[in-house]
């Protein structure tokens, strides 16, 4: 052993002299609630330096560990069992707790859990109040690998990044509470396999669906640049985030096949946070044979929430509802009707929704959120377009005094409360409302 001693369920771990408890600019690791004897080692960043070698904790025990000598150090806490694990900085609150037995590289900066043939789970804090947020890691057969892992609170900005057994069958995360928590999943070879924040209930790579209940696959692309701060979210259509993910780069998605857990299809989408991207994204079925709906940036739907409280105006201020719904639900499985394409632009042709397409396996009825002062140009085509059904209505607030409603059927190209000759050389009819303020309320091809 090298250089620590037991006073009083204290291990006091210095290079010079023992002191009675913690020192300022000491790590204090607190283990309690020990179910089983653990073996405890703590070794330099590098793993050059033994600072504490291989001792047996049974009951509460505290280690001090001189962040001055070891800014950053690597944790070996086995076997995997239950026992609580809360780390902070003296004079702070804990920055990670943990409720199982830990490997773990603690502000390494250079080392990395592939190193040690492990996939390494990097905990950052996007929030200086802990919100309860906390992940939990299994393998797709349930084999539990982190139990209630969280960073708490973290002034400092130290890293933490958790050791996992490599699971060539995938895993399956379900990280809780507030966004506080961010994460990023790497696999043994450092490449980055997931990135998400809480709250987030999927799987990644998983030969059938863990999900309790319906699943879908959510695939992410780019353009090599990331999907710069932008998260594909899943909501409840009473507004309760339920999943959100994103990634750094498209090489990422070479091998992943993310899936998130659904547990009803009347659910709302968010594809938001970040600068307006070349990015993409396509939701499929659980058993990954048909297309449900795609879409890009700047992306807001509520999809088969009640039509009568399916509308973007709790959303601010300049956002219109497009609600579009099927004339004939008899039929709403018909692959002739729902397969149809939408387009939305500013007037002056800036893109606002784009790359979107939906499916009738899916859809009975959605509602886009757009968001544009002074109008916008809209494109609905559909595959069928002499028997196609499909209907829409643009509810809005904002071009006039008073709201109005405009209502139409699939295929439509034409211009909602933009000004005079934006049709440019193609014949336009003007639609206009004489008790509206607003001189053009709408103008379609």
């Amino acid at each position: 052993m090298n250089h620590f001693s037991f006073i009083f369920g204290f291990v006091f771990v210095q290079s010079f002299f023992l002191v009675q408890g913690c020192r300022e600019n000491d790590y204090i690791l607190i283990l309690s609630e020990v179910q089983e004897s653990q073996n405890l080692s703590i070794f330099s960043c590098d793993s050059s330096t033994t600072i504490v070698d291989n001792i047996v904790i049974t009951n509460t025990t505290r280690v001090c560990i001189s962040s001055i000598l070891y800014p950053g150090f690597y944790i070996s806490l086995e076997p995997h069992a239950e026992i609580k694990l809360k780390l902070r900085l003296y004079g702070f609150r804990p920055f990670f707790s943990a409720e199982s037995s830990f490997k773990g590289f603690i502000n390494c900066s250079v080392e990395g859990c592939w190193l040690k043939d492990f996939a390494g789970l990097e905990l950052k804090s996007s929030e200086n109040i802990w919100d309860g947020s906390q992940i939990n890691v299994m393998t797709c057969s349930g084999l539990l690998l982190a139990h209630n892992f969280a960073i708490e609170v973290n002034p400092n900005m130290i890293s933490v990044e958790a050791c996992l057994l490599e699971s060539n069958n995938g895993y399956y995360f379900k990280a809780k509470g507030g966004d506080s928590l961010k994460w990023i999943l790497r696999d043994k070879y450092g490449m980055e396999k997931i990135q998400s924040k809480s709250p987030f209930d999927g799987f990644l790579d998983c030969p059938t669906s863990p999900c309790y209940n319906q699943s879908w696959y959510v695939s992410l692309y780019d353009s090599r640049d990331g999907w710069n701060d932008n998260y594909w979210k899943l909501y409840s259509c009473d507004g309760v985030l339920l999943s959100q993910i994103t990634i750094s780069n498209s090489l990422s998605l070479l091998t992943n096949r993310i899936g998130v857990c659904v547990n009803s299809t009347q659910v709302i989408i968010d594809v938001s946070g970040g600068s307006r991207t070349n990015i993409s994204w396509i939701v499929e079925n659980e058993f990954r044979n048909k297309t449900l709906i795609t879409g890009g940036s700047n992306f807001l739907a509520l999809l088969n929430c009640r039509k009568d409280t399916a509308n973007c105006s709790s959303y601010g201020e300049n956002t219109h509802t497009l609600l579009l719904s099927d004339k004939n639900p008899i039929f709403i499985n018909s692959s002739t009707l729902w397969n149809s394409s939408i387009k939305i632009s500013d007037c002056d042709e800036k893109p606002i929704l784009d790359k979107t397409t939906l499916s009738s396996e899916l859809i009975t009825n959605i509602s886009f959120c757009i968001t544009s002062p002074n109008g916008f140009h809209l494109t609905i085509l559909s595959k069928n377009l002499t028997t196609s059904t499909l209907s829409w209505t643009i509810t809005t607030s904002n071009f006039s005094s008073s709201s109005n409603i405009i209502k139409a059927r699939a295929p439509f190209d034409g211009y909602i409360g933009c000004s005079l000759g934006v049709c440019n050389n193609s014949w336009s009819v003007l639609v206009q409302d004489t008790s509206l303020t607003s001189s053009t309320t709408s103008s379609s091809t």
